[in-house]
């Protein structure tokens, strides 16, 4: 939703990074709010393209090799992911493997999600979103409420 991708925003430090959202139409949220950003890629897993940071929700079959495949070039990448697929032995080994850090950010409330339609889907899950980054000095949990982002606490 709108608001999730408002967070990121707000409250990640993007800068003048070059954006990719490979799994993002142009009705995408992220691709409105980041409009100079690359999107509606459907070789990204086999094709090398210049970015600095990918931003996007892939298809949960396709979460590790995202992961892989955006640290194998060394880049920055946020996602949105359901949080028990974080927190998973192949989720560490990765972060392990390619000695970046992560900052999770965990929102009160279960993320809902807008199709293509317009419909809303309210999955029996809950999803957090992931930032894993070369640069950061240590891994981090960051609870907030979209409702009220200002009540933002680290772990």
């Amino acid at each position: 939703p709108i608001e999730v991708v408002t967070f990121i925003k707000n409250n990640i430090d993007i800068g003048n990074k070059k954006i990719i959202c490979p799994f993002d139409s142009k009705k995408s949220n992220f691709v409105k709010l980041f409009p100079n950003s690359v999107h509606n890629i459907t070789d990204f897993m086999e094709k090398e393209y210049e970015y600095d940071i990918c931003i996007t929700n892939p298809p949960f079959s396709l979460r590790d090799k995202v992961i892989r495949r955006c640290l194998d070039y060394k880049k920055d990448v946020i996602l949105i992911f359901p949080e028990n697929a974080i927190f998973s032995v192949t989720f560490y080994n990765l972060i392990e493997e390619y000695n970046f850090k992560y900052k999770i950010y965990s929102p009160k409330k279960r993320i809902y999600f807008i199709d293509e339609n317009g419909n809303q889907n309210r999955p029996n899950f809950h999803s957090v979103i992931l930032h894993i980054s070369k640069d950061f000095e240590r891994d981090e949990i960051i609870h907030f409420d979209l409702e009220n982002p200002l009540q933002n606490r680290a772990s």
